[in-house]
């Protein structure tokens, strides 16, 4: 587990938050997996400005998780909030 000041990733603990209520415990090792592959920076470092780019991933990955096309919408919906806070 990351340790990370309070305000030194917000946009980091809100995507764990988000991505529980579909993975559960696996959230954390999926962000971080996604954020580090795909954005090529550590979880630490992720900004709300990635969350364009790291939508598309998110996407894709949870497509090969489920075929449930309403789950896929709602989760990224939820993410794609993210970007403005």
């Amino acid at each position: 587990m990351l340790i990370m000041t309070d305000k030194e990733n917000n946009i980091y603990n809100q995507l764990i938050k988000v991505t529980d209520a579909y993975l559960g415990p696996s959230s954390e090792r999926f962000i971080n997996r996604q954020i580090i592959n795909h954005l090529n920076k550590q979880p630490s470092e992720v900004l709300s400005s990635d969350i364009v780019e790291l939508v598309d991933w998110i996407r894709l990955a949870m497509t090969i998780i489920t075929d449930d096309e309403s789950i896929v919408k709602e989760y990224i919906s939820k993410i794609q909030k993210l970007k403005n806070a």
